[in-house]
């Protein structure tokens, strides 16, 4: 993330705590955590008339200085590659492939989809049948502005770890350079989905993701529609976005062994 706020810890550093006081913690508190500054999202089965009352009781008393919160640019798109290796001399190592981009709305839905059956590919190809990895897969994952991160990573034996970034590389090209076959595109969909409708079953969940979804100025059911999206897109539409957007030779790449 270069020099952007995301590539600072939330938790902060021991430098960046060191010398802090009691009231200047109090102060950014109030600064920080107050109702203009925050999105609340409640999910339950009251009607939402009873839900928003309570939630208005709750926080009634609760002062606000006001003042929208600064906006925050979006991330730097990763246009270059950077490689990163760290020995720490153990026995495991791991390897993180991955890159920042901007994504177009139309493309969204076919990207997931192109993701989900490469981190499916890469599972059975190098844990499954190979028996290089003890954890493998590929994510992509929201950032603001309708920038997006892909990250395909692996935890394999330290001797292992070139071979393994070769075959996640190989991987990731194939996406772009050949078609899905359309029993894998149905079959890993309709998995991907059945995830997603099962991770949205808690109250906590939605609630947790409604307030995402505010967060980024997403439709009210946005998840619902990007599902739909993932099922209509064809094997066509996937290899667009993955040529688009799965482009490892400007990855940034991490080695820690």
């Amino acid at each position: 993330y270069g020099t952007h706020p995301f590539a600072r810890s939330v938790l902060g550093t021991g430098a960046s705590l060191d010398g802090v006081t009691s009231g200047e913690a109090a102060a950014f508190r109030a600064a920080y955590i107050r109702p203009s500054n925050m999105i609340l999202s409640v999910s339950g089965s009251a009607p939402a008339a009873e839900l928003l009352a309570a939630v208005q009781a709750a926080f009634a008393d609760w002062a606000d200085p006001g003042g929208a919160p600064t906006p925050t640019a979006p991330a730097p798109v990763t246009l270059a590659p950077v490689r990163k290796e760290v020995a720490v001399g153990k026995p495991q190592g791991v390897l993180m492939l991955g890159a920042v981009v901007e994504v177009a709305p139309d493309d969204r839905a076919a990207l997931w989809a192109a993701v989900n059956i490469l981190s499916d590919r890469l599972a059975a190809d190098l844990r499954e049948k190979q028996g290089l990895a003890y954890s493998v897969g590929a994510g992509l994952s929201d950032l603001w502005n309708d920038r997006m991160l892909v990250v395909a990573s692996m935890g394999t034996a330290a001797e292992n770890m070139e071979k393994a970034e070769s075959a996640i590389r190989e991987h990731v090209k194939r996406m772009a350079a050949e078609a899905v076959p359309e029993e894998e595109r149905t079959r890993v969909i309709a998995a991907a989905t059945g995830r997603a409708l099962q991770r949205r079953l808690p109250s906590i969940n939605r609630a947790y993701l409604a307030g995402l979804r505010e967060f980024r100025g997403a439709p009210g059911d946005g998840d619902r529609e990007m599902l739909e999206g993932m099922r209509a897109a064809s094997s066509k539409d996937l290899r667009a976005a993955a040529k688009s957007y799965l482009v490892p030779d400007r990855w940034i790449t991490v080695v820690v062994k």
